[in-house]
């Protein structure tokens, strides 16, 4: 008889915690809509300022939008999470067929290996118009998942 081994084995870690973070035009005024990107422009530098009372490992990123954009997260060190700008219809597929570029439903795109971050730190966000037409910044949802360590050894993420 064999025996069901997931994918990615994570031992379990005392003091971990299971966090969503869920960014969006409620909480971060960069995309609150008043923003067009002309065919091929960027917005650099969207701030996702992440919360002061633990590390966070992130482990998953879902990203919903109506529009074809294309997006690059960045630690705040600068550091690329990956090497081009993600096309969302690509990489995001959706379960709405009426749009392709409607992700609502979507599986997170992981992050592996995982990426920890500092207790109060941020995540930059660049957004890209992937599309031939002006596009205005608007209905953009992410959500970082993963878990967030509390106390002990794990004070710190490394």
């Amino acid at each position: 008889m064999k025996t069901y081994r997931p994918q990615f084995v994570r031992p379990m870690v005392t003091g971990e915690e299971d966090f969503v973070y869920s960014f969006s035009q409620f909480n971060v005024p960069a995309l609150a809509g008043n923003i067009t990107l002309q065919p091929g422009q960027t917005l650099n530098d969207v701030v996702l300022q992440l919360q002061a009372d633990a590390p966070f490992i992130l482990r998953g990123v879902l990203i919903t939008t109506y529009h074809p954009f294309g997006f690059q997260l960045r630690t705040s060190e600068g550091k690329l999470m990956d090497d081009v700008a993600l096309d969302l219809h690509l990489t995001y597929q959706g379960s709405n067929a009426l749009s392709p570029y409607y992700s609502m439903g979507s599986t997170p795109v992981v992050v592996e290996p995982e990426l920890p971050c500092q207790s109060g730190g941020l995540l930059l966000l660049d957004v890209t118009n992937l599309y031939t037409v002006a596009l205005q910044v608007a209905s953009i949802n992410i959500l970082l998942m993963g878990v967030k360590r509390f106390g002990g050894d794990y004070a710190r993420a490394r």
